[in-house]
């Protein structure tokens, strides 16, 4: 007898689910940095962990900053500043991400920003759940992974003084990686700046894709929380502009995909297990997300066998016999050792607008 029982699915995903918010807000950070003096790839838990030997007072300074938003990591990948390698070495640093648990990834070098914003957008298609923050990136990225600050100045308290927008990514891959799903980003106060550079018609930045920090009396803020996605399709719903919803709609895989690769190879693929095992602990999952809603409660947030996908997979192989069968057999009939599933899902997203109108008596 084995230690296989069939509800072990059930359970990860009620461990998943029951730490969801906890895990939201502890997310990692990639930083990449310009620096000579070490090729050492370093991780820090802590901002008293970072070794001040060995990095130029700036770059420590950046590294610090990543902790403004508490996340629960920063990985710091050097990058020689030797133009005959620079790139080599900024593709190796990409490269080394890949086999990593990263969620944010970004820079305080100008010439990195368009190439992070490349490798998220080519990662994204391979169904990775890494995001960005950039800025002066010299083509509008359009992805909904891809973070674009519009800001060309900030100011920090203290004595740091008005300083270039780069200068702020550390702490946006901070404030991003450690913001639990519980809110959204949007007018966030961000006590470490003093003000920030003006733009022109807010609005407009916003509706095209540019994350926009503003002075708000005396404060400053994050206004509406966007990534730079503007092509809206059936792939990508306007929903999905929202920073908030993509880190929830990648919480969700994450998790799904942890949950599955405990299920593959340990199990047979037949038509009980997937409607009478599989779905049930996958949408009890949904359930427990209502709860803490990341889900719409409201909602019949659900998952089944995808019946069109199944079918053509058969009607591939055994031509169109597969036409006269009925979807209560195409849903019974497993194909070999594939496992097709689809999902329809409403999340929850925070309050960002209010009207309210008083009559006057």
């Amino acid at each position: 007898m084995t230690n296989n029982e069939q509800p072990s699915i059930d359970i990860i995903f009620k461990r998943l689910a029951g730490t969801a918010i906890q895990r939201s807000e502890r997310g990692r950070v990639a930083l990449l940095i310009k620096e000579d003096t070490t090729t050492e790839i370093l991780k820090y838990k802590l901002s008293t962990d970072i070794d001040g030997t060995k990095y130029t007072e700036a770059n420590k300074k950046s590294i610090e900053d990543c902790f403004y938003g508490v996340p629960m990591e920063v990985t710091v990948i050097p990058v020689a500043s030797a133009t005959e390698t620079q790139d080599d070495n900024i593709n190796k640093a990409l490269k080394y991400i890949t086999a990593q648990k990263i969620d944010y990834i970004g820079s305080n070098v100008k010439e990195y920003q368009d190439k992070i914003a490349q490798f998220v957008k080519e990662q994204e298609k391979l169904k990775k759940t890494y995001k960005a923050v950039v800025t002066q990136i010299t083509t509008a990225s359009d992805c909904k992974c891809v973070i674009e600050l519009e800001n060309a100045k900030v100011t920090f308290t203290g004595d740091r003084g008005e300083a270039d927008a780069l200068e702020y990514i550390p702490s946006l891959l901070g404030i991003f990686a450690g913001l639990s799903l519980s809110r959204s980003a949007t007018y966030l106060e961000l006590k470490n700046l003093k003000e920030v550079s003006i733009i022109d018609d807010v609005d407009t930045k916003i509706k095209n894709g540019k994350l926009c920090l503003i002075n708000d009396e005396g404060l400053v803020r994050i206004s509406t929380a966007v990534n730079s996605l503007t092509k809206i399709d059936a792939d990508n719903p306007s929903v999905f502009t929202s920073i908030e919803n993509v880190e929830a709609m990648h919480l969700i895989q994450n998790d799904l995909n942890t949950a599955f690769k405990a299920y593959i190879g340990a199990y047979k693929n037949t038509a009980d297990r997937q409607n009478n095992v599989l779905i049930p602990s996958i949408n009890a999952y949904f359930d427990d997300l209502e709860d803490k809603e990341i889900l719409d409660k409201t909602y019949d947030n659900k998952s089944l066998i995808n019946i069109e996908e199944q079918r053509k997979a058969w009607k591939a192989e055994k031509g169109d016999v597969v036409d006269a069968w009925t979807d209560k057999k195409v849903k019974n009939t497993p194909f070999h050792k594939s496992v097709f599933l689809k999902g329809d899902i409403k999340l929850n997203e925070s309050i960002e607008n209010i009207k309210f109108g008083i009559e006057l008596f």
